[in-house]
């Protein structure tokens, strides 16, 4: 914070500034639940997703906002919603960030891949492997 007490003045109270951080991730969970659900003709609803790919939306909506989300990336869009995250991954590029926070997301949605053998999780395989 003192790095930046040359130039401003505005404080804020630590309280203030996680209230504020946390009404930010509320809203910008309210419309990724709004966005991606069933009825929308994706394949789950949000809260059902890899939590890989929910911080990869996170990531995006924060960036974008959600009108651009849906806007400007409909061929991610629709990769996500047939569950095709290496797609998704391809389509995750965005132009006004930096090279690492678009490997991070594609990352994100690349360990969901890596992790899915015909849409069952890695998890669920092991423990089926150790029974056998």
């Amino acid at each position: 914070m003192e790095s930046f007490d040359a130039n401003t003045t505005l404080k804020m109270k630590e309280f203030d500034i996680n209230n504020l951080f946390n009404k930010h991730l509320d809203s910008f969970y309210i419309n990724l639940k709004n966005i991606y659900k069933k009825e929308k003709g994706f394949s789950k609803n949000f809260d059902e997703f890899h939590s890989d790919v929910q911080l990869a939306l996170f990531d995006m909506v924060f960036n974008l906002g959600a009108t651009k989300l849906v806007s400007s990336f409909p061929k991610f869009n629709a990769a996500i919603k047939i569950d095709d995250f290496k797609e998704a991954a391809k389509q995750s590029h965005r132009l006004d960030i930096s090279d690492q926070r678009n490997k991070y997301v594609e990352k994100l949605l690349q360990n969901v891949i890596a992790g899915v053998i015909i849409g069952t999780p890695i998890d669920q395989i092991k423990k089926a492997h150790a029974q056998v």
